[in-house]
């Protein structure tokens, strides 16, 4: 099983992380110039740079603590659900990482509508993949205490979190079903998936 406490311990380490990193960061010239006029107005007293790592900081903060809000509503379903303790585990654990990729998101831009068209014209579906490649292609994951038999399955439920409809995955899953051949594995991401996408939209 996945110690969760544990990991939300080091998933605050990794939030002070990219805080450092937007407090650290040079801005080139044609950031400060995409700054409104009404975020000047709004923070007049600070300096166009100091502007740009206040709404990056209230972003990321926002998302830090949504995910932590999403770990604990999963939490709450598994006991509703009275699931076993390795599944509530692993979509616990889901539920704390599901919105990585804003934390990167965060550092790169005023708002996520920008951040997510940003990685949509890019190729990538969303914030979801976005946090599926940090974790586990950057390898960020190895900042964490999770055995590498759940990798897969975290990997899966991150990136396909953020897609508007799950139906064409749980299409397939249902299919195995029928056909009697569904794997275990398969079964737990369609249904980590569905909780965290649920306590998601709970937030």
């Amino acid at each position: 099983m996945i110690n969760v406490e544990k990991n939300k311990q080091l998933f605050k380490k990794m939030y002070e992380y990219y805080k450092e990193r937007i407090n650290t960061v040079t801005y080139p010239k044609y950031e400060l110039e995409k700054l409104t006029t009404q975020e000047k107005n709004k923070y007049k007293n600070l300096s166009e740079t100091e502007i740009l790592k206040t709404i990056r900081t209230k972003l990321l903060d926002q998302k830090y603590n949504h995910s932590l809000r999403v770990e604990k509503i999963t939490e709450q379903l598994n006991k509703t659900m009275d699931n076993n303790k390795e599944f509530e585990s692993i979509s616990n654990t889901a539920g704390l990482l599901h919105d990585y990729g804003r934390f990167m998101q965060a550092v790169l831009f005023n708002n996520f509508k920008e951040a997510e068209d940003f990685f949509k014209d890019n190729g990538l579906s969303g914030h979801g993949e976005v946090g599926s490649r940090i974790l586990f292609i950057n390898d960020e994951i190895r900042n964490f205490e999770i055995d590498k038999k759940y990798h897969e399955i975290l990997n899966k439920v991150i990136e396909k979190h953020s897609l508007p409809t799950l139906g064409n995955y749980n299409k397939k899953i249902d299919e195995n079903f029928k056909n009697k051949t569904l794997l275990d594995k398969d079964l737990i991401i369609s249904c980590a998936l569905q909780m965290v996408k649920d306590a998601d939209m709970c937030d």
